[in-house]
């Protein structure tokens, strides 16, 4: 078959997809239990539940200034220095060592903003250290806060212009995920294998998440699509893992649609997408639809197809009635020119720069 016939075929097909289903395929909310897990882990490594309850709500504030900081780089500072006045000085042994290591990740954060990347890189690389401390200790669901700032180090690289070691970053992370293997993260508890076993329902989870990220990452970058091409193949063309669960099965189908289309292999893509577009998934996979749409959007500039208004019509009307989250995106796959309408819920955006 010829694009343009793949392209009525995916035409005629949109009234047969079926919408996003809100049952999860996993038991437990994996972000949930992590933090129950945090808990009960602070808890043995610390005195009392009021004191882990004091711990946590000095954490949380580092939400807050980590939401200004991205806006607004000085006025994030200049509010985390108060804070640090006020707060931090107060806390010993222990106590100081667990918000110390999000202290760390702030200021991080602020010296990336400033483009001050080998300051943030010292200061991410002490959080990690401090983050082995208290995994050491026994709070084991801290690795993935390891594993975050491993992240950090790879946007770190990517801002400074070191894009192979950055994609080698987040290849390293993806293989840690899925696979319990590495070769140049920081951080020495993820070298224990007991580690990587000890958490392995909320490992899942964040991997997935991260794999959905990525993603995401590379197809609404500013790069052409030979420089996202590139990123991709770096990222995850040897990325190989065991489908045991039925997200894996999910992930390692999207990977393929998505290798298709960076390989230019838009027949294989076109008919890879009709076929997965015809199977529900939960909304969580919502940004990968979206995202496989920007790319049939691109595809069609490019072949110059001719009943491309029919299609654009039932690509945003398809969005609109059987995507439900991620409304932010859903402008990117609209047809050359068209007036977005105004999208008030903002929950689907999950990927933010971490911490």
């Amino acid at each position: 078959m010829t694009i343009h016939q793949l392209l009525d075929q995916l035409s005629e097909n949109f009234k047969s997809f079926p919408p996003s289903s809100t049952k999860s395929t996993m038991l437990y909310d994996s972000v949930k239990l992590q933090r129950i897990l945090l808990g009960k882990e602070a808890a043995g490594v610390f005195s009392d539940k009021e004191h882990v309850n004091k711990l946590d709500t000095i954490s949380g504030k580092f939400g807050s200034l980590t939401s200004v900081m991205h806006k607004n780089p000085e006025e994030g500072y200049a509010e985390y220095k108060l804070f640090e006045q006020a707060d931090l000085h107060q806390l010993e042994e222990y106590d100081y060592l667990y918000v110390k290591q999000w202290v760390l990740s702030v200021e991080a954060l602020y010296y990336y903003k400033i483009k001050d990347f080998k300051r943030a890189f010292n200061l991410t690389l002490e959080c990690i250290s401090l983050c082995d401390m208290m995994i050491s200790m026994g709070m084991t669901t801290l690795v993935l806060r390891l594993i975050e700032q491993n992240k950090n180090l790879a946007r770190i690289y990517l801002a400074g212009g070191n894009l192979q070691k950055s994609w080698k970053f987040e290849f390293e992370i993806l293989n840690y995920l899925f696979n319990g293997e590495q070769t140049m993260l920081f951080g020495m508890t993820i070298r224990e294998p007991r580690i990587w076993t000890s958490i392995e329902y909320i490992r899942e989870g964040y991997a997935y998440e991260y794999v959905r990220g990525l993603i995401h990452s590379i197809v609404n970058s500013k790069q052409n699509e030979n420089d996202k091409a590139a990123m991709f193949y770096e990222i995850f063309n040897d990325l190989t893992f065991v489908v045991n669960t039925p997200d894996r099965k999910i992930i390692r189908e999207w990977l393929n649609l998505f290798a298709s289309y960076y390989a230019e292999d838009y027949l294989a893509f076109l008919t890879e997408l009709t076929e997965l577009l015809q199977a529900e998934t939960t909304l969580i996979y919502d940004i990968l639809k979206i995202l496989a749409l920007i790319q049939v959007k691109t595809i069609i500039e490019k072949s110059n197809y001719l009943l491309s208004e029919e299609l654009y019509s039932k690509i945003n009307h398809y969005s609109e009635t059987a995507i439900t989250a991620y409304d932010y995106l859903k402008p990117l796959i609209y047809k050359p020119g068209k007036t977005a309408k105004s999208h008030g819920n903002q929950s689907g955006i999950l990927f933010p720069e971490s911490v």
